[in-house]
């Protein structure tokens, strides 16, 4: 028995894993009822399900309250953005759904496709304010920037959104259980595409005792200025070409300097033989 159901078996490892995504998702429900600190519980539910989940450190509880109170002045300014344009969206649509007419039903599908957008802006949005150390309008272009450029993955998030409202309609009971399953599969789709601009700061841990040795004026999980991030890659890549240019003249220089010798020496050999062919015609 101890085999299957001891602490470290991969049922154990299971049943942890599944609680720990569970009571996230609650975390983040309970944590964004008020609407207005909708944006930091999903930072902060994001930092928890990567941390957690994903790189198995630290605890959910901890996890998601000190990234909750780390965000949550940051978030309220786009929290705010994000709820009078869903708000004007909203109306818009149901003031024209009112008319009825084609020329309404056309500005109705317009404004479909910007809630769509604006949508798919607000599931990366939370997640680059966790990571990126920007202010805000520098975040919201580039939860616009990820919503373009990486499409799949947008396209992959509307998916698991819609299918989440779905399963939470169909089976209401669900809603303890969705939201932790929603954020745990984002994880891996947001991952891939952050994660090429720069990887989250790594807490420290003491050996001896497993404490955080956290620096107490960052915000957990945050990679920096991501601007400086680009930068240092692309003076990395500076730094790679131009050291291939030097090695590449030095071989040049090399190649020469062999050239040279063997036309040094061959025109040894041609003195040689013209000096023993004039001593043999001079007998």
């Amino acid at each position: 028995m101890n085999k299957i159901f001891g602490p470290d078996t991969a049922f154990a490892n299971f049943m942890n894993a599944l609680a720990n995504i569970i009571w996230i998702g609650l975390l983040w429900l309970v944590c964004s009822l008020p609407v207005i600190t909708a944006g930091a519980a999903s930072a902060a539910a994001y930092y928890a399900t990567v941390r957690v989940l994903r790189k198995k450190r630290g605890y959910a509880t901890g996890e998601f309250f000190q990234a909750f109170k780390a965000n949550f002045k940051l978030s309220l300014p786009l929290q705010l953005i994000l709820v009078l344009i869903f708000c004007w969206l909203f109306f818009d649509i149901v003031y024209l759904y009112g008319y009825g007419t084609d020329f309404a039903r056309a500005l109705s599908y317009i404004l479909y496709m910007f809630t769509v957008i604006a949508l798919s802006v607000s599931l990366y949005l939370y997640p680059c304010l966790q990571r990126y150390d920007e202010r805000n309008f520098e975040i919201f272009k580039l939860a616009v920037y990820f919503t373009f450029r990486h499409l799949l993955t947008t396209i992959g998030q509307l998916v698991l959104f819609f299918a989440a409202l779905l399963g939470v309609y169909l089976m209401p009971w669900s809603i303890l259980i969705i939201p932790g399953l929603w954020w745990y599969a984002e994880s891996f789709l947001l991952e891939r595409v952050l994660s090429r601009y720069g990887e989250g700061d790594e807490e420290e841990e003491d050996s001896e005792s497993g404490e955080r040795q956290e620096e107490k004026s960052r915000i957990p999980g945050r990679t920096g200025k991501l601007r400086d991030h680009i930068r240092s890659t692309a003076y990395l890549a500076e730094e790679e070409s131009a050291e291939g240019v030097i090695d590449a003249k030095e071989e040049a220089s090399d190649e020469s300097e062999d050239e040279s010798e063997e036309t040094r020496l061959a025109d040894r050999l041609i003195r040689k033989g013209s000096g023993s062919n004039m001593e043999i015609y001079k007998k």
